[in-house]
């Protein structure tokens, strides 16, 4: 067979027959001039009072945005930026990729580019304030973008949009600004001082040498307190000053252990300590101004030690460098509690740092936390800890990484002052912090749909000094619901005990749901439906807007289907049928593979040929091929087993339909992906041909490599993360081997492609070379693609579709016998 091959091949060489039926140049910019007529649609950003959206839509390889009102489906021509962002009810603003910044008053239709990069703060309907932090410019411009009023350089600045007004410093004279009435107060300064902060109807400053200074607005008196630090202390002034003041009587300043100037000439680490222990680690100190004395301070040679505000009052501290909590990606670390500003302190048991594994309750003085796969509630005081009494039939550990991540489904959140919601893994519980009665409010596991809180608004926790109150969701709560049958989902408005009042379901999948009271704004699309815009207020359902012209892009026949593993868990899989797919026909099918690819169907995806990762779906289905987007298993510390057997079965399943050429199935996977293609192509003989874009292959080496991207030790990623083993190397030699790729490459006689970026600091590029160079020692056919100057994505432009052309080429040759590509026939 191979020999009559190779013979079809020569002859057609000699007669310049295959040169006619390569994929050429022309073929790759005819493609391209048909994918022009297909469009996409998706909300960039929706205003707090759901009136307003900005859509962006790519057709014909251009992008545009527009702004839309939710009362006409009349479009403004937004300029190119590279976010929006509604301010208040009245504004919009964007950083334009031409360097100036985007105005827009919603109510007046007037807009303004402005030179520079801006921050903007909504006073009020007619008052935004706009800020360059870069050139320390100021401006207020009015309802109709005329500049009212605009500075010189300011030094440091701080706004109070409660009160409508801002203090700033400026050629040596502190200005108290009304923004409304744009009246000042100036008053001269004799030394420059590098943070300002307005409240209630007081400016605080604080110089250089921590003389902090506090004055009534309008009276002249000047107050002045001279801190000063312990020895082993100095001010932490990275990216500024970032201190805060609390209750107009608590100072908390940035501070950083003073360490001695580092005189060595190498670097030195230490096995007893993390990588992070040469940074200067950010801690707290709390100044009680009206006692004149710090009421907490970080001890002298606790270097490593930070804080983090989780209430009004109440800060935790804890270590995770001393303990070389680098191993794992979640550290279990030694938890104190400072209660009321440091004045006392309580050792917790909760051993979780991360906003989303607990919640602090002042007022009972109870800590929620999440531990071991399960809610666990503390008794601050009394130090007692007990666990949240779960049915049995419920699963609260998120399935991440098979649960090694020890993560809950999503955080808490507050419905009253002691009530809580917790996300399970297919339903919604009420949990009341004060009698640790747990109660469920949906019944998705019996429907085998997934229930989801939607936040009345979004929660910032941009620094370590904001609390971890949460927004009340009030008696009735918004949630979302993905029906895990049909991939639908829907929303829906139930009461703080579980009754439903309304439900409105899409044949389509839900995004960007955002609520205001008994209003959600959503938008929906999936594999058969263009995007549609929709608004329900107090369950009646209203379309906003829909993408008619995407209709005809979208017209292609698909099936979902579920497979068991090897433990008879099933698992999802979609298959996409080819676009002039005809029943009694043979087509060759593409397999890509990833953690849970069968999710892709509820995009509404784009034909194009420049994926970051070398493949997109729609073009194969545009090129007469079918897709199987399987969801993978995987069993802790047996992905070499795990991954063989759920894609073996999931081809079990799939290859009953005749119509699939069982001799012509190529298999893709990248990153993670890549992983398993290579693991697969030595485990199987499934493939004819496979295709492996940035892959771990060797799992020890990878263990024991410093990843660049995070700055420390890989091992974490690989005991904990995808590729799950779940043990130490050392204590499970033979297992790590087992489960590496280029342990069963011996195996593999299909001819594979390799691509890696040269500059990619996720995956060391020496994993996907170190798998081409065992298939050369070996003699087996296999090509390298290596980018320069490009990562674990293919981000350059022309790097992306030349290697979305070559995969592309790759598959037509190995699965539909047309002629190589040129840069194919040397492996030939």
């Amino acid at each position: 067979m191979r020999v009559f091959r190779l013979l079809i091949v020569w002859l057609m060489l000699l007669t310049g027959t295959l040169y006619d039926s390569q994929i050429t140049a022309d073929i790759v910019s005819r493609v391209k001039e048909e994918y022009k007529a297909y469009g996409h649609s998706a909300v960039l950003e929706i205003s707090e009072d759901l009136e307003w959206y900005v859509l962006n839509t790519e057709k014909g390889g251009r992008s545009r945005s527009e702004l839309y009102s939710i009362h006409n489906d009349i479009p403004t021509i937004l300029p190119e930026a590279f976010w929006f962002k509604f301010l208040s009810k009245r504004w919009l603003i964007a950083p334009l990729k031409n360097g100036k910044t985007y105005c827009r008053n919603l109510e007046t239709n007037k807009e303004s580019r402005l030179d520079g990069s801006f921050k903007g703060f909504a006073i009020s309907d007619n008052r935004l304030l706009m800020v360059n932090n870069k050139s320390g410019n100021m401006m207020i411009l009015d309802s109709g973008l005329s500049i009212l009023w605009e500075s010189g350089t300011v030094e440091v600045y701080d706004v109070n949009e409660q009160d409508k007004s801002m203090v700033f410093l400026q050629n040596n004279t502190l200005i108290d600004l009304d923004i409304l009435t744009l009246r000042k107060k100036e008053m001269p300064v004799k030394e420059k001082f590098s943070w300002i902060r307005s409240s209630n109807n007081r400016i605080w400053t604080l110089d250089d040498r921590l003389r902090l200074s506090v004055g009534y607005k309008g009276d002249s008196k000047i107050k002045t307190i001279d801190l000063e630090l312990p020895p082993h202390l100095e001010v932490f002034q990275k990216d500024g000053w970032q201190a805060d003041i609390r209750e107009d009587r608590y100072l908390l300043l940035p501070v950083a252990q003073r360490k001695k100037e580092n005189k060595e000439l190498a670097d030195i680490f230490y096995t007893s300590l993390s990588y992070q222990y040469r940074k200067k680690m950010k801690q707290w100190a709390v100044c009680d101004i009206q006692e004149k004395k710090w009421q907490y301070l970080p001890r002298e040679g606790d270097w490593y030690r930070t804080q983090k505000f989780i209430s009004d009052s109440d800060f935790i501290s804890y270590d995770v460098v001393s303990k070389n909590y680098d191993t794992i990606g979640t550290p279990k670390v030694d938890i104190q509690l400072h209660i009321d500003w440091g004045r006392r302190e309580k050792h917790l048991k909760s051993p979780n740092t991360e906003r989303s594994h607990f919640f602090y309750h002042k007022g009972l003085g109870r800590l929620l936390f999440f531990d071991k796969g399960r809610w666990m509630i503390e008794d601050v005081e009394k130090g007692m800890v007990l666990p949240v009494r779960m049915p049995e039939s419920t699963n609260f550990l998120n399935d991440k990484e098979s649960g090694l991540t020890d993560e809950p489904w999503d955080k808490v959140e507050l419905i009253n002052d002691e009530t809580v919601i917790l996300t399970e893994e297919y339903d919604l519980y009420s949990f009341n912090l004060r009698t640790s009665v747990l109660k469920k409010l949906t019944d998705g596991r019996a429907k085998n749909r997934q229930y989801r809180l939607i936040k009345e608004k979004d929660f910032s926790e941009a620094s370590d000094w904001v609390t971890n109150k949460r927004k009340c969701q009030g008696q009735s709560l918004m949630v979302q619901f993905f029906d895990r049958s049909d991939f639908y989902s829907g929303v829906a408005l139930i009461t703080a005990d579980g009754k439903e009042k309304w439900q409105v379901k899409e044949e389509a999948y839900i995004k960007n749901a955002k609520r205001l009271k008994n209003k959600v704004f959503y938008t929906s699309s999936f594999y058969n439906k263009p995007l549609k815009i929709s608004l329900v207020d107090s369950g009646r359902s209203g379309l906003i807007r829909e993408n008619t012209t995407e209709a005809e892009t979208n017209a292609f026949r698909y099936s979902i289907f579920q497979y068991p593993d090897a433990d008879g868990v099933l698992l999802d899989a979609v298959l996409l049928y080819p676009k002039n797919y005809k029943s009694g026909e043979k087509f060759p099918m593409v397999v890509e593979v990833y953690e849970n690819k069968s999710r892709a169907i509820t995009n509404n995806k784009l034909p194009k040929l420049n994926d970051g990762l070398g493949f997109n779906h729609m073009h194969y289905v545009h090129q007469d091929y079918f897709v199987l987007l399987p969801q993978v298993g995987f069993k802790v510390g047996d992905l070499e087993n795990s991954v063989t057997s759920s894609v073996t079965n999931v081809m079990q399943e799939v290859l009953k339909l005749k119509d699939i050429d069982k001799d012509r199935i190529g298999l893709i996977g990248g990153s993670f992906g890549g992983y398993e293609v290579t693991m697969l192509m030595g485990k199987t003989k499934l493939f004819k041909t496979a295709i492996a874009g940035v892959p771990v292959v060797d799992l020890p080496s990878s263990y024991l490599t410093f990843g660049k991207m995070r700055n420390q030790p890989e091992y974490w990623r690989v005991e904990k993360h995808q590729l799950r083993m779940g043990k130490n190397l050392f204590d499970n030699w033979d297992s790590y081997l087992s489960n590496s790729p280029v342990y069963h490459m011996k195996n593999i006689d299909e001819p594979m492609l390799i691509w890696i970026g040269k500059d990619d600091d996720n995956v060391n590029p020496d994993q996907g070379r170190s798998f081409f160079i065992g298939l050369k020692r070996l003699q087996k056919k296999a090509v390298l693609l290596e980018y320069p100057k490009q990562g674990h994505n293919i981000t350059d432009p022309l790097a992306a579709e030349d290697l979305n052309i070559k995969v592309w080429q790759w598959f037509d040759y190995f699965l539909k016998d047309n002629p190589p590509a040129d840069w194919i026939r040397p492996m030939l």
